[in-house]
């Protein structure tokens, strides 16, 4: 009789850290044994160790070295280097997990972990000289996967949910990449990931965050310093801009602290911020700051009514 490998993949998950899964060579069948290694049903008798092989253990399958192959696998582009940067030192099945579900590659993901596992308990049957049946569409982990990317829906949908500390660290690569923008506008070093994850980190607790998803996907977020209602970040992706992401984002807000006034602090140079503020009715300016690195940039600014000379 052949071994089903859903059986044995179904076994080792329920394995507790006192019993054992076995496979009973007498009968060709999984037992459970106890913390005495006898089995948990009545057998009518004992069963020697000679007679069964332990079930694998998934902690012998190396989860990093998934998640490296998953990345070498995706073709050359934004999303391969995402991925190939978030595995990288400490925290990394935390990034990676961020990465794919901003590029919206979790069906993708979670079907080649599933072929990683059948292929993982396919290699201990053959250790073992147990027959099993074959899985239907299971490839060879050395080549590409296959696995088609699931056709994006015509009319985006946008959820805007709020986000805690305990899982801030999903928009990481999005504070990075609005402080990628920051750094080109002012002419400044573009900083690295671990910077952002520290800014994130140090605020994440005293911030009210909400972000906009587009299909399990975060494309924006807005992050308030409470309770000065100061906008420590704003940002919606480069290509989902126009189409009244930002609005949503303050509107989520507003609707949720009704007497708010937040307060914006705005490079001068980032010229399309100010322009969507001024559409929303963030039309006065209290402060100007002003750093020596900005000297490149004009020293003048005009909202269509005052002119600012700084």
């Amino acid at each position: 009789m052949k071994l089903d490998l859903d059986d044995l993949l179904n076994a080792a998950e329920q394995k507790q850290d006192t019993d054992r899964m076995v496979f009973w060579y007498p009968e060709n069948r999984i037992l459970l044994l106890d913390e005495h290694d006898q089995p948990a049903e009545d057998l009518g008798e004992e069963i020697k160790p000679e007679d069964y092989e332990i079930l694998p253990d998934w902690e012998d399958l190396d989860r990093y070295q998934l998640m490296e192959d998953f990345a070498d696998r995706q073709p050359e582009g934004e999303e391969k280097n995402w991925l190939q940067n978030a595995i990288r030192g400490h925290g990394a099945f935390r990034r990676f997990r961020s990465v794919i579900e901003r590029f919206g590659l979790q069906d993708e993901w979670y079907d080649f972990a599933d072929e990683a596992e059948y292929l993982h308990a396919a290699a201990w049957c053959r250790e073992h000289h147990l027959d099993y049946e074959e899985v239907p569409g299971i490839a060879d982990l050395s080549m590409p996967v296959q696995t088609p990317r699931k056709k994006e829906a015509d009319q985006p949908e946008i959820r805007i949910v709020r986000l805690s500390s305990r899982n801030a660290m999903q928009i990481i690569y999005l504070l990075h990449e609005l402080r990628m923008e920051e750094a080109a506008l002012r002419s400044k070093p573009l900083p690295d990931l671990e910077a952002s994850q520290e800014e994130l980190e140090d605020t994440a607790d005293r911030a009210v965050i909400y972000a906009a998803s587009d299909h399990g996907a975060y494309i924006g977020f807005l992050m308030v310093q409470a309770p000065d209602e100061v906008v420590q970040a704003f940002y919606v992706k480069k290509e989902k801009r126009n189409q009244g992401i930002g609005q949503q984002l303050l509107q989520a807000y507003q609707n949720d602290h009704s007497e708010a006034d937040l307060k914006f602090e705005v490079l001068p140079c980032d010229r399309d911020l100010i322009a969507f503020l001024i559409s929303n009715g963030y039309g006065t300016i209290s402060t100007i700051e002003l750093h020596q690195d900005c000297e490149a940039q004009s020293n003048v600014w005009s909202d269509g009514t005052h002119t600012f000379h700084f």
